[in-house]
């Protein structure tokens, strides 16, 4: 029953397996350990301000991947997104002014 969770390997032409054979892999995997090792070695009060850098550095890579990568439907619906953001804090900005 496990033998087979253990032989399993992703399909050739799939994220997952472009991931795991990419030599940024361990890089991928440090990155994602980071928030426990924040809680291993950052005292509370720096806790959250490295939890803040770290969540601004994956969006910052995950948005860089969007548009470097030819991920057209993901990268139409971060534009979408975040001009609906835009859209509402200008609107919010309309209503405070007064004419």
């Amino acid at each position: 029953m496990y033998l087979s969770l253990i032989a399993w390997q992703p399909a050739l032409n799939t994220t997952m397996y472009r991931m795991q054979h990419s030599s940024a892999f361990w890089w991928i995997i440090l990155f994602n350990l980071l928030p426990c090792l924040f809680l291993v070695f950052l005292p509370q009060h720096k806790l959250m301000s490295g939890l803040n850098y770290w969540l601004c550095a994956g969006t910052v890579f995950f948005i860089l991947n969007l548009f470097m990568w030819a991920v057209f439907p993901m990268a139409t619906w971060v534009i979408v997104c975040l001009s609906l953001f835009q859209l509402h804090r200008h609107n919010e900005l309309l209503l405070q002014q007064r004419y």
